[in-house]
């Protein structure tokens, strides 16, 4: 009889999943080393998933959670538009700092090593933070926030373009490396990068 595992060794499993399509893509990840990692067999992951697709999937789901839950939190609470995408881009940069491979992984779902998958993948993960993006920019243009001519649709599209390179920046060694390279002195000051970032979109965006 199997052995049920404890939510910390499922847990394991996904973490090591993820380190392991972030470090090598789907077609190049081994069960077989993700499960040595995980500590456990490839029988036993086998017994909980189908495939290594179905695997994949609880891996990207795991990591889907976590951002749905960033959104819920960028839109709760009572505040101005600077202090709400302030809120947000923090978010960004914490969770990177946090779960580097989960954005590793991100980034390589984007790459050539998931090209099959890619339009797929776009739909499940991009339509979430669309929706909320492009909700928020409405709601802002309703009450005359949005800067005149700026189209919402847009500003939502451009606002997430800011929002991935700055996961990247922080988890992916060529995008860190290009931050070095622009920011020097700024490099290492999360909190002053934030500022910049939020008085740019402010700018940008709302006209102030």
């Amino acid at each position: 009889m199997l052995k049920k595992l404890t939510s910390e060794q499922q847990e394991c499993i996904i973490e090591a999943g993820i380190e392991e399509f972030a470090d090598r893509g789907f077609e190049k990840a081994s069960i077989k080393n993700i499960a040595k990692n995980a500590g456990i067999s490839v029988g036993v992951l086998y017994k909980y998933y189908k495939n290594k697709d179905d695997f994949f999937n609880a891996c990207l789901e795991e990591s889907l959670k976590v951002l749905i839950g960033k959104l819920e939190e960028f839109l709760e609470g009572d505040m101005t538009p600077r202090e709400r995408v302030k809120k947000i881009f923090t978010a960004v940069i914490e969770f990177s700092h946090e779960h580097p491979k989960a954005v590793k992984m991100y980034h390589e779902i984007t790459s050539g090593s998931f090209s099959p998958k890619a339009r797929e993948l776009a739909k499940r993960i991009e339509e979430i933070s669309s929706d909320t993006y492009r909700a928020y920019m409405k709601a802002l243009k309703e009450v005359g926030l949005l800067r005149p001519g700026v189209d919402e649709k847009a500003a939502a599209f451009f606002f997430d373009n800011l929002l991935v390179i700055m996961q990247f920046s922080y988890s992916v060694d060529y995008f860190d490396e290009r931050r070095k390279i622009y920011l020097s002195d700024l490099y290492d000051d999360d909190e002053a990068l934030i500022e910049q970032m939020v008085t740019l979109v402010d700018g940008a965006l709302l006209g102030r």
